[in-house]
């Protein structure tokens, strides 16, 4: 064990999908060609002033209730000022000196427990332009579809111990942002952006050590490499007597180190100012209380309820509480009498997979929902075995118009009763393999792994013969005709 340890903080830029810009009536779509959604207050032409729209505002204040935040009545925005070429006014509007949510916390699941991510601040600011280096024109070209896009800094407090600890952080609220359909938050484009402030101390020190920060990690692959490489750098650093520089740092990905950047800007250097052509952000309680009442359950409610209340595991608790399209269709499954965990079984062995196969977004269930829960309810009643289901999910995506109860019946597919019939056909697939009944009876110890596949063959050559056999029905027949005591 090494005798330094890490202290990971994360400042993370989200996009805010509202159809305007933050301050202006310019389109909010960055990925068009470029320079198209702009206008005056885009090219930072003299005297255009800023207008703050509400529903950048909506989003952010979502965010924040979701992020259990402290919501100030009053806020204010500030001028932060540099020059580069994607900046026309050369200042960025901000909230440094009173941003508009504090003290909050994010809680998600992490390796068998809930893990909290203490939130300092969140403040809404406008984005910059991107700019465009081109090597074969051996020019830089600026596109200002994005100057001007509603953004919120969202900053935690340094409570990460490790890389995969930040990185989980991350897609958990990358999930949480496309929950709430605040953003689209999408790493690769930038509608996500993260950036990593890293230091190291003697293990079990109080004192933090000097912070260096690395901008603009665009993947989950990139963010853990950076900070592994970061925190090996450092301990190197002070090992060999050197002291660690408080600077900026950018990330290689070819090579997957760190490189510097810049010297660590003082607050001077930005001279930041109040804006003075902005008034104070006032945000009344029933403003607030209103989006707090619109607030969904959120997913780490609704994967608490599902890991502790209906036995559900965890990694399918998360695919379906992350994800609100499958949360809304869960609760209307589980309204009408289908048991959370049959739900869950579909929709993350069956429902999703078939999704995937044919790229098909998960925002577009394909699915006529009350087919889907009738389908499932014959399941749960044991009318009609999980083959049926799954025979019966692919064609009703084919063919929404199937009718269910017609099918069941004209089809044969209700669950066969009688148990005399599932023995005969265990009978005759007994016989068709001696040999494989052989193996089985031989072995002394009828739980090892090979003797259970071939009861899993056997199992399979049984409901080979009969669409309507329940598969724990055929097993369990199976076993009993060979001797073996169900598990």
């Amino acid at each position: 064990m090494s005798e330094f340890e890490p202290v990971i903080g994360l400042e993370i830029h989200l996009q805010l999908n509202s159809r305007a810009k933050l301050f202006c009536r310019a389109e909010n779509r960055f990925t068009d060609q470029p320079n198209v959604n702009v206008d005056f207050y885009t090219f930072g032409l003299p005297g255009v002033l800023p207008v703050l729209n509400r529903e950048p505002v909506e989003k952010a204040v979502t965010l924040a209730l979701a992020l259990a935040c402290q919501i100030n009545e009053i806020s204010t925005f500030d001028r932060k000022h540099y020059f580069y070429p994607d900046l026309p006014k050369g200042y960025q509007i901000t909230q440094f000196y009173r941003p508009f949510a504090v003290l909050g916390v994010f809680s998600f699941p992490l390796n068998g427990r809930i893990k909290q991510v203490p939130i300092k601040s969140i403040q809404l600011e406008e984005d910059a332009g991107k700019s465009i280096h081109d090597k074969y024109l051996n020019k830089s070209l600026v596109d200002l579809n994005r100057a001007g896009i509603p953004l919120v800094e969202v900053v935690t407090d340094p409570c990460f111990k490790s890389s995969e600890e930040a990185a989980e952080f991350v897609k958990f609220f990358r999930n949480l942002a496309k929950y709430l359909n605040i953003s689209e938050a999408n790493l690769e484009q930038g509608s996500l952006r993260c950036d990593v402030n890293v230091s190291i101390r003697p293990r079990d020190s109080l004192v933090l050590g000097t912070r260096v920060e690395i901008k603009n990690l665009n993947s989950f692959k990139f963010l853990t490499q950076a900070i592994n490489y970061e925190i090996a750098r450092q301990i190197k650093e002070v090992r060999e007597g050197r002291d660690v520089l408080r600077e900026t740092r950018g990330f290689n990905p070819e090579t997957g180190t760190t490189y510097s950047l810049r010297r660590k800007e003082e607050l001077s250097d930005y001279r930041y100012m109040p804006d003075p052509d902005l008034p104070p952000l006032r945000l009344s309680s029933a403003f607030v209380d209103g989006l707090r009442e619109k607030l969904p359950i959120l997913p780490t409610q609704t994967f608490l309820n599902l890991t502790q209340n209906w036995a559900v595991s965890p990694d399918d608790a998360i695919i379906v509480s992350y994800d609100r399209r499958y949360t809304t269709l869960l609760n209307h499954l589980i309204s009408r009498g289908v048991a959370p965990k049959v739900a869950v079984n579909f929709l993350v062995n069956d429902i999703q997979g078939l999704i995937k196969e044919r790229g098909l977004e998960s925002s577009d269930l394909p699915f006529p929902v009350e087919k889907l829960t009738n389908l499932l309810l014959h399941y749960q009643n044991n009318k009609i075995s999980s083959r049926s289901v799954k025979n019966l999910l692919e064609r009703l995506l084919r063919d929404p118009t199937l009718d269910i109860e017609h099918t069941i019946s004209s089809e044969n597919l209700l669950i066969a009763s009688s148990e005399e019939k599932v023995h005969s056909i265990v009978d005759e697939v007994l016989k068709s393999f001696p040999d494989v009944v052989k193996e089985i009876l031989s072995e002394e110890d009828k739980t090892k792994t090979h003797v259970k596949k071939k009861i899993g063959f056997l199992t399979g050559q049984v409901l080979a013969k009969s669409s309507n056999i329940d598969p724990k029905i055929a097993r369990k027949s199976v076993e009993m005709k060979l001797g073996i005591k169900s598990e």
